[in-house]
């Protein structure tokens, strides 16, 4: 349904979930959208809208690839993990994998991908302290 949604945006598409929506996937969507949707999280939404023209189908595409090809891998894992260890396989794993983070965080930060190194003056964020390899051409 994250997959639909973004495919939504970038298409000017609203996609019809009520037949497959549920208490508990909703849970699931709304909180997997709030991570990286400037659509359904408003921080992100304040810092996307200054870099990326949130109402062009091409500054969408490049704003959400990163999150596409990120649930593309999520659910890659999910079906091997769900092999090999069961119904709860992926949670095992991702328990095992960062579980001990969470306990201790209580506060969800957030990234994005910046479409040039010139985002960062626009976001007021100085660059002078970066490591070369964190600037996109490599300059300071």
């Amino acid at each position: 349904m994250c997959l639909l949604k973004i495919d939504g945006y970038i298409n000017g598409i609203e996609y019809d979930f009520g037949r497959f929506i549920t208490d508990e996937n909703r849970a699931f969507l709304e909180g997997l959208l709030a991570s990286f949707d400037p659509f359904t999280n408003q921080e992100i939404f304040d810092v996307a809208n200054k870099t990326y023209d949130l109402n062009t189908s091409d500054d969408l595409r490049k704003f959400f690839e990163t999150p596409v090809k990120c649930l593309l891998r999520i659910e890659k894992s999910i079906k091997l993990w769900t092999k090999e260890l069961g119904a709860n396989g992926y949670f095992k794993f991702i328990e095992d994998q960062m579980g001990h983070l969470v306990e201790k965080d209580e506060k969800m930060n957030y990234t994005m991908m910046l479409k040039s190194k010139d985002d960062f003056e626009k976001l007021g964020i100085d660059v002078s302290s970066f490591d070369k390899h964190f600037l996109e051409d490599g300059e300071e």
